[in-house]
């Protein structure tokens, strides 16, 4: 909990101050040239983003609660909320779906699953960016790919996440890819990064199908390890 509550100290300052100066600068071009409507654009777009970054970090804040009782939904309705999210992102997005189990899952894969399709279009620059996500289960447990063809993750954010800390000069993108790794680790998962050839990433995210749903057959109630790689059939050569 202290290392979440540190980490999102850090990426909340670091964004916000990398906006606020980018508001106080075309804010100064403003006030030389009233009518630059690139400039007021600019800070527009940048306020946006200081509101999602606020939301991510309350919703960062507030989800693992351990004291919070764990809440499930289908897995289609996880997909269908992501699918929305990129879409509102990117409302071009080429985003394809392969068939979707109807199996219980905790809500927090929702909003992992949301965190990784907003991120997958928000950081491709292509008109009309292309993602797509497969699903598969078995023995218990759920296995979700997202691929897409942006420009890909840079090595030092894995490195990053793995450390599981950020320094004041080596900082992750934001706080998108960290509500991921926390949300995965809250579930006892697993997650992966592949390249994606000739461009893009392919994330693999394996957690528990929601027990106290669906019975497991273990009789010590733990599911066996998971399948990370094995069962999803993808399709992430993508067009």
């Amino acid at each position: 909990q202290q290392q979440r509550l540190n980490v999102l100290n850090r990426v909340f300052r670091h964004d916000v101050r990398t906006e606020t100066n980018l508001i106080q600068g075309y804010a100064e071009q403003l006030r030389s040239d009233p009518t630059d409507e690139r400039a007021l654009s600019i800070i527009e777009e940048s306020a946006e983003r200081m509101l999602e970054l606020s939301e991510r970090t309350r919703t960062a804040g507030e989800l693992f609660d351990p004291t919070e009782e764990s809440e499930s939904a289908p897995l289609t309705a996880a997909v269908d909320a992501a699918v929305a999210e990129a879409r509102a992102v990117a409302p071009d997005a080429r985003v394809e779906v392969g068939r979707v189990a109807a199996v219980p899952v905790p809500v927090v894969l929702e909003v992992v699953l949301g965190n990784l399709c907003t991120n997958a279009v928000g950081h491709n620059e292509a008109d009309a960016p292309w993602m797509r996500i497969d699903t598969a289960v078995a023995d218990g447990w759920v296995e979700v790919t997202v691929a897409d063809d942006g420009p890909g993750i840079d090595p030092a954010e894995y490195d990053v996440l793995d450390r599981g800390t950020e320094t004041p000069l080596r900082h992750g993108s934001g706080i998108g890819l960290w509500i991921v790794k926390w949300g995965v680790d809250h579930l006892g998962g697993q997650i992966s990064f592949d390249e994606r050839e000739p461009s893009g990433t392919v994330v693999t995210v394996c957690v528990p199908v929601d027990r106290s749903e669906t019975p497991v057959a273990d009789p010590d109630g733990e599911p066996p390890d998971p399948p990370l790689g094995d069962s999803a059939q993808t399709d992430a050569a993508g067009p």
